[in-house]
Parts: C-alpha cells; sequence; structure tokens
C-alpha cells in the first residue's frame, strides 16, 4: 500500500546508457565493407556502450594533464565536459585538442578496458562520402589519424 512506512520505495531508475562507434571516412574498412555500383560503400562498426556514471568515472581519471601535454585545471574541465558530450551525442564539432582524449578513449574500449562492445551497427557512406545509417540511438565519433 502506497504511504506505508514499511512499503518499499519506487526501484531507480536504471543508469541511462550511451552507444557509440568511431568512424572515419568511406576508406575505413571496419568490421566488414561492400562497396556497391553506384558508389555508395557499406560498412560495418563495432559500437560500444557505456553507462553514464562509468563515463563520468573514466573521463576523470583518464583526462588529464602530462608532462608531454600540460594542461591548466580549467582547461581540462572542458576537455572532460567535451569528451562527455560527445559521447553522448549532443557536441558534434571535434577540435584538434580533444583528438588526444578521444584516441585514449577510443583505445580503451577496442581493448576491453573500458565500456563494452554492443551490436555491430551498418554505416552506409553515399557516393559525397556521407555517413548514414538506421541506428538513431548510436552516436559516430568522427575518428581519423
Amino acid at each position: 500500500m502506497p504511504g506505508d512506512p514499511g512499503a518499499p520505495g519506487a526501484l531507480p531508475a536504471p543508469d541511462k546508457r550511451y552507444l557509440f562507434t568511431f568512424i572515419g571516412d568511406s576508406s575505413d574498412e571496419g568490421i566488414r565493407r561492400r562497396k556497391y555500383p553506384d558508389g555508395s560503400v557499406v560498412i560495418e562498426y563495432t559500437t560500444f556502450s557505456t553507462t553514464e556514471v562509468d563515463l563520468d568515472t573514466w573521463v576523470k581519471s583518464n583526462v588529464t594533464s602530462t608532462d608531454k601535454q600540460k594542461h591548466t585545471d580549467p582547461d581540462l574541465e572542458i576537455k572532460k565536459k567535451n569528451l562527455i558530450n560527445i559521447v553522448k551525442g549532443s557536441r558534434s564539432n571535434i577540435s584538434d585538442s580533444d583528438m588526444t582524449f578521444i584516441e585514449k578513449l577510443k583505445n580503451a574500449v577496442t581493448t576491453d578496458v573500458f565500456g563494452k562492445k554492443d551490436t555491430p551497427i551498418e554505416v552506409v557512406f553515399t557516393q559525397d562520402g556521407e555517413p548514414t545509417t538506421n541506428a538513431i540511438n548510436v552516436t559516430f565519433v568522427r575518428f581519423k589519424k
């Protein structure tokens, strides 16, 4: 009965999960690749997932200043926020200064240090190189070394 002092409370909301993948351009190999006569290319990419809590924890411990790359505390806070927003899909402009930490994240998920591998998705690159997919819940993180 609601309102009883001994009644169990509502279950906590599950932690939000984020699905993301790292894509480059139509020259990527991906997991599998198919080229069509119309010039389009379909590439299957591994997707990764993480929770909001795990993402925050990973960013706090991995977006840091090093002897090789010195950052001020305010600069690091911006970089942490940028990386979180990139994975969440709320930031699409990736600056060159973010690439170090995106590469670190990519290395962590591809080596199973962080996050988990999820269902692969197919990305169709049109003739003019634009990526499209019907997997609307996946964030594309543009990555090219």
